[in-house]
């Protein structure tokens, strides 16, 4: 399947399965702990390895792509005992709700934002990240 810009995201979803959760992700569930009671967004979710990782570390997760094809291969990977806890929505950045939250994830997504709509989208982040959370930005160290 190649959607209409040209990207080829059944031929993406093949190649990238079984990767491993991305390393800003990792970074940030250790900057912010267990997600218990807390809600992450994965803007640009994919087939969910991301989501997953998210729901295994105890978040509640919206789940946002607008590609149908990475979402199913999502949804035919979740938990059982997760299921409460995640919402699957096909949307693109514009028309997505963004609820408040303390983790916003767009893993190599953001780029898919067509420029002109990036400051609203940007600024639609920034009011649902709830205050405290986001991460730090981390020491630099010198050797």
């Amino acid at each position: 399947m190649v959607d209409d810009g040209g990207t080829d995201w059944a031929g993406y979803y093949a190649s990238s399965a079984g990767r491993e959760p991305r390393p800003l992700l990792l970074a940030a569930c250790e900057e912010l702990g267990a997600g218990q009671g807390r809600l992450a967004i994965d803007l640009g979710c994919g087939e969910g390895t991301d989501t997953l990782e998210l729901l295994a570390r105890g978040w509640s997760v919206l789940a946002v792509d607008a590609e149908p094809a990475g979402l199913a291969l999502l949804r035919a990977r979740i938990p059982p005992a997760a299921a409460g806890r995640i919402r699957v929505v096909c949307a693109s950045f514009a028309e997505a709700d963004l609820p408040r939250a303390d983790l916003i994830h767009a893993g190599f997504s953001l780029p898919f934002c067509p420029p002109q709509e990036f400051p609203a989208m940007w600024a639609r982040i920034r009011q649902a990240l709830a205050p405290g959370g986001g991460l730090r930005r981390p020491a630099v160290r010198h050797p």
